[in-house]
């Protein structure tokens, strides 16, 4: 109800009744998933339409221009499924786990909203084929009917946040209403975690990166401060860090 840009209107006066708030690449597929925390759902486009068969029907690879080739959380949205059926709330995060990760090829997300007061980490296998394709059955909304992994151990985040598969088969968890970042196993265990002193602040998201990322050559292993030299200004530099300054 309501015009759209007035403060009746879907996403009130800014008129952000979609807001997109991540975005994921599949390179194998060459497919964009995109997440709606407003409309409950992660939708999936072509990347390879030009800007004209974006704004249609046809053409791309496959051949559906501009149109949803998947879509999940929340059917009731084109008029399929039930209640029951409206699984993600305010999600953020969405991404695939990529090839070689436990889990791959599966989508991966922080469904802010999952219960009252409880969020959760969502891994669900989408229903594609080798060629990217993705099942959908008369009327029936988009599969799957629910996920196949999830935690939602004392997490709650009103607010941004996400999810990252690890190569070792871990989960990177942002929660970030409560500055906290943890990993756990597929067994719901706590391997790691940090917390950000300043409960003023968030943490939107966060990935891990392996100590050789940017190439063994670009920096020295104990090299804190990255002045070429390992002394005690890099102890110094790491007890600060532990201390969060």
């Amino acid at each position: 109800n309501g015009n759209v840009g007035t403060a009746s209107g879907p996403g009130g006066a800014n008129a952000d009744w979609m807001h997109f708030n991540a975005i994921s690449y599949n390179e194998n597929f060459d497919q964009i998933v995109l997440s709606s925390r407003f409309q409950d759902e992660i939708y999936i486009i072509d990347h390879s339409t030009t800007t004209e068969e974006a704004a249609s029907h046809s053409g791309g690879s496959y051949g559906k221009g501009g149109d949803f080739l998947y879509r999940w959380g929340n059917p009731q949205n084109y008029d399929r499924g039930g209640g029951s059926d409206h699984i993600l709330g305010d999600q953020h995060g969405i991404n695939w786990i990529p090839d070689g990760y436990p889990g791959e090829g599966n989508f991966i997300l922080f469904n802010n909203n999952h219960a009252s007061n409880v969020s959760a980490v969502l891994e669900f296998i989408p229903p594609v084929d080798e060629n990217g394709n993705y099942n959908l059955e008369g009327s029936q909304p988009y599969g799957p009917d629910s996920y196949i992994w999830v935690y939602d151990y004392n997490l709650d985040s009103d607010m941004q946040s996400g999810a990252f598969r690890l190569p070792n088969g871990n989960t990177l968890i942002t929660e970030a209403s409560a500055h906290h970042i943890r990993e756990v196993t597929m067994e719901g265990n706590t391997v790691w975690s940090y917390t950000y002193p300043n409960n003023q602040s968030l943490i939107a998201r966060a990935q891990k990166y392996p100590l050789d990322y940017f190439g063994s050559d670009s920096y020295t292993l104990g090299d804190i401060n990255d002045d070429g030299a390992i002394n005690v200004l890099d102890v110094v530099g790491l007890v600060n860090i532990i201390l969060g300054n």
